[in-house]
């Protein structure tokens, strides 16, 4: 993929208990998720080569650390959650 289709995308579900899904095209992005411990739900493939992960993270401090890790934009966000 180009750099400009990697693309990052956040779903952050407003209910109480819900889902974070992150979604991203960028294999650094990925790798820093992984690395803080989050396993790639679903992973896509072209020609072989791994080129879109998706995360499905419980809202919980672990989730908070691993977006925090891979977005650190995203910290003004959580700090109002």
């Amino acid at each position: 993929m180009i750099r400009q289709e990697q693309e990052t995308i956040i779903l952050w579900d407003e209910v109480k208990d819900g889902l974070i899904t992150l979604y991203t095209c960028s294999r650094r992005l990925a790798q820093i998720a992984i690395s803080e411990g989050a396993s790639p739900s679903n992973v896509t493939y072209i020609d072989g080569k791994a080129v879109a992960w998706w995360f499905e993270l419980q809202k919980t401090a672990r989730s908070r650390k691993i977006l925090m890790a891979v977005l650190p934009g995203f910290r003004k966000v959580l700090a109002n959650q």
